[in-house]
Parts: structure tokens; sequence; C-alpha cells
């Protein structure tokens, strides 16, 4: 029996914010890299790396979730729904940059996959009995 374990750690670095890096964690039945949760004006924010939605260039949209700060309710202002879905930065590395409120981020995702293969292997114990044929006795030991 053969299990491959296969495990992503997903770091974000920030230009020009207070949190240089951010290692972002994930949620039993989803498929999305969650972000710490943070204030923008008056707002509460929940980003995440969507990677069952896909952008033109194979990248994860950084969705955004935002909540009035004294109710918890999602809000859906014209200002939230435009933030909501961001599509990464043309290029070679995972960058988006997000505006909302009082807050602009330039994200840059960096990706480390790490594979584990394990096998079991069964030891079962067998008992032998091996019964040799009666040798014949020297001259000698026949006295």
């Amino acid at each position: 029996m053969q299990e491959i374990m296969t495990t992503a750690r997903v770091t974000v670095s920030y230009s020009h914010h207070a949190r240089p890096e951010e290692v972002l964690t994930t949620r039993a039945d989803s498929y999305c890299h969650f972000f710490g949760e943070f204030d923008a004006g008056e707002y509460r924010v929940q980003l995440r790396l969507d990677w069952r939605d896909r952008d033109s260039n194979d990248n994860p949209t950084l969705d955004a979730d935002i909540y009035d700060r004294v109710t918890g309710k999602k809000v859906r202002s014209l200002a939230a729904v435009k933030a909501h879905h961001t599509r990464s930065v043309s290029g070679d590395t995972r960058e988006y940059v997000w505006q909302f409120e009082d807050v602009d981020l330039r994200l840059r995702v960096e990706v480390a996959w790490e594979v584990r293969v394990c096998d079991a292997v069964i030891l079962s114990e067998e008992t032998r009995v091996v019964i040799s044929p009666p040798q014949a006795k020297s001259p000698s030991e026949h006295r």
C-alpha cells in the first residue's frame, strides 16, 4: 500500500506593509489559502487565494470578503464588489495589487510544495522445520 501526501506552504510577502511575510492557512473542505484578517477603514477584510478560480495567468484569484466591523455582516457595496476579485499581475511570479478604502497592498505569493511518499511493508513470520535424512556413520563410530 502506498500513500502520497502533498502539502503546500504558501507564503506572502508584502511591499510597504507592517507585516513583511505571512504563511497562509487552510481550512477543511476548502480549495483556498487564507490570509489573516485585517481592518480597512470601517471594515474587516478576509483575503484568500481561491485555487478553483484561476485567472488568465493560471494563478488563483485573490478573493476578498469584506465585513462591517460593527454588525459583522458581509458588505456588498460597489467598492466592495470591485475589491472582491483580484487577478494576478502578468509575469513569471504570482503578484497581486489589492486596493480598498485606506489599504493598498502589493502581494507576492510563493508556493513551496512538499510531497511525502509512504510505503507500507508487510512482514510475516514463517516457521520452518527442516528434517535432514540420517547420515551414515563413519567406520570409527561403529565400534
